[in-house]
């Protein structure tokens, strides 16, 4: 389905349904057997946030300064929170709570049922981008103030931040969705680091820059792996458990320089990505061995929805939603 406007989200899912919106503010409900729309939403300017379901209730951020909910199988309003500026952030769903970051120096969580604030953090000097990761009773996100933030799931006070030793706005740890396992947190982030921190405490336990990676992470469905991808060509796998950056596989892709902040996504022992130039990769996640890859455009794509080992639901930022199936 082309949209004819700029995507730069991941499409949700709800039963028979992907959820989307695009540059013109129009949120999708597309129908998994035909790509045809079920139902639209308009909002007043444009929708980058990647949508989160619940139960029947999905949720996203809007550039028209509005976090909304919506009934996901007929695209009906059910609230509408409004901030003092653009939110662009990802959220996140846990226990009737809704978790967000706004562009106003704040953090959310809202009551899912009603959209009422159950607390709010506003101590954040910019924007907030990422979905938030929740772990071990904690919300953790990276903001474009340098700052890694983890709060308290339930009151949303500060646990512990962290940032790196390359200062500056341009390398903060803003654009990747953290990942966790066996009691450690792995971030990536644009000053071609890669880092460990204990998620506990925020403790540095290791950080290198040996294999310059930038923004795109992963975890694998058993949490023994975590996934990453070089500037140039390479895909690696790491352990969680390991002391230290421990290699478990590398490949040579030969996608070239990409720089896209598309996540890495495994489903059903297969890891999933897609470059700036719209090539999508499908790993083996226990070799990194290629199974195929597909070129859906020229357009950036963002992290894509996998549905099993051969299906996958990707997004382009040149404003196409695709169903693909591996053959």
């Amino acid at each position: 389905y082309d949209t004819g406007y700029t995507i730069a989200s991941t499409p949700a899912l709800y039963k028979h349904l992907a959820i989307v919106g695009d540059a013109s503010g129009t949120v999708y409900g597309l129908r998994l057997d035909s790509g045809k729309p079920a139902w639209t939403y308009h909002c007043q300017n444009a929708v980058y946030s990647t949508p989160a379901v619940s139960g029947d209730v999905v949720v996203f951020g809007s550039t028209d300064a509005n976090i909304y909910a919506l009934k996901a199988s007929s695209g009906k309003l059910l609230w509408r929170v409004p901030t003092r500026r653009p939110v662009l952030a990802s959220p996140a769903i846990a226990g009737g709570v809704v978790f967000l970051g706004s562009s106003e120096g704040k953090f959310w969580a809202l009551n899912l049922a009603s959209g009422k604030p159950v607390w709010e953090y506003d101590q954040l000097a910019r924007f907030v981008e990422p979905r938030p990761l929740l772990y071990q009773g904690k919300v953790i996100f990276g903001a474009w103030d340098q700052w890694l933030y983890a709060l308290d799931q339930k009151s949303g006070k500060l646990a512990w931040k962290w940032r790196g030793d390359r200062r500056g706005v341009l390398y903060s740890p803003a654009a990747c969705w953290p990942v966790a396992a066996h009691d450690k947190l792995f971030i990536v982030a644009p000053d071609r680091r890669m880092t460990a921190l204990d998620a506990r405490t925020g403790q540095q336990l290791w950080r290198t820059g040996q294999y310059v990676v930038r923004e795109s992470i992963g975890l694998s469905a058993d949490q023994s792996r975590f996934y990453v991808r070089a500037m140039n060509d390479w895909f690696y796998a790491f352990s969680t458990t390991a002391s230290g950056p421990e290699l478990v596989w590398k490949r040579n892709a030969h996608f070239g320089y990409d720089i896209n902040s598309a996540m890495l996504v495994e489903k059903d022992g297969v890891v999933f990505y897609g470059t700036k130039n719209g090539l999508l990769f499908a790993l083996d996640g226990r070799t990194g061995a290629i199974r195929w890859e597909h070129k859906l455009g020229v357009g950036v794509m963002n992290t894509v929805l996998p549905l099993s080992a051969s299906k996958v639901l990707a997004s382009d930022f040149d404003g196409k939603v695709a169903l693909l199936q591996a053959k």
